[in-house]
């Protein structure tokens, strides 16, 4: 765990190890420990609330049963019409834009993660996917479907409740979407893509999803998440070598 403090303890012993076998420390100040910011996120499960209406059925999902906090998602509530928008890519240079023809704006987007149809994540920019393409293009807030590993995962009860409560750490240069977020569990993502026609199957493979609509689908959420910036570091080290010219 990145904030543990055997992590702290364990890079000063690897520092000290590498400074022995003779590296210097590779950080701007000469030191081995490169230190960097991190955003820790801690909900608060007593301020959580999700509420559905499904084709004009109205539910109330419980907190690290139905539902779990998005990651780097925004504090505050959301409220709207949902619009289904599969991975939620919008890089038409890349000749893929979930958004294109959707009105998003003040609604609730659902975004399917790893729904990516061969598109390179790691290639697009902050604000081609994710919650900062959302925030981009108006949307309100987001319904999450989680990764198929992952949604697999969560069908174990007791994991679920585990994870719904447990601290998130991630870079504070890369926590840029204030948009507020919240994560569907197995049952209720399968229950809210049913609504537009689809299976979990088709949404992850994202066949057919352009002309997914639900005609009365909205939500109404609440994300309380408690939230710090704290230092941590990496190791490193070099090491020259021996020829005077090429070391």
């Amino acid at each position: 765990y990145t904030l543990s403090p055997n992590f702290a303890i364990a890079a000063r012993y690897l520092a000290s190890e590498l400074e022995s076998y003779g590296f210097h420390g590779a950080a701007a100040n000469g030191s081995f420990l490169q230190k960097f910011e991190v955003v820790t996120s801690k909900p608060d499960p007593a301020h959580m609330s999700l509420e559905l209406n499904i084709e004009g059925k109205r539910q109330s999902a419980a907190f690290a049963q139905d539902f779990f906090t998005a990651p780097n998602a925004g504090n505050g509530a959301a409220q709207g019409e949902l619009v289904y928008i599969g991975g939620g890519i919008s890089a038409p240079e890349l000749k893929r834009d979930d958004y294109a023809g959707k009105d998003v704006k003040g609604k609730i987007v659902i975004l399917v993660s790893g729904a990516t149809g061969g598109v390179d994540i790691s290639k697009l920019a902050d604000n081609e996917h994710g919650g900062s393409a959302a925030q981009a293009h108006g949307a309100a807030g987001m319904l999450i479907v989680p990764a198929q590993r992952f949604l697999n995962f969560m069908k174990d009860r007791n994991v679920m409740q585990r994870f719904a409560g447990r601290e998130s750490v991630s870079l504070a240069d890369g926590h840029a979407s204030n948009l507020p977020g919240v994560t569907l569990g197995p049952d209720l993502a399968e229950k809210v893509l049913a609504a537009f026609g689809l299976t979990l199957k088709q949404a992850y493979e994202a066949s057919g999803n352009d002309a997914a609509k639900c005609r009365q689908c909205s939500a109404k959420f609440y994300v309380a998440v408690q939230q710090s910036q704290k230092v941590t570091q990496n190791v490193a080290g070099l090491l020259e070598g021996t020829d005077p010219q090429l070391k």
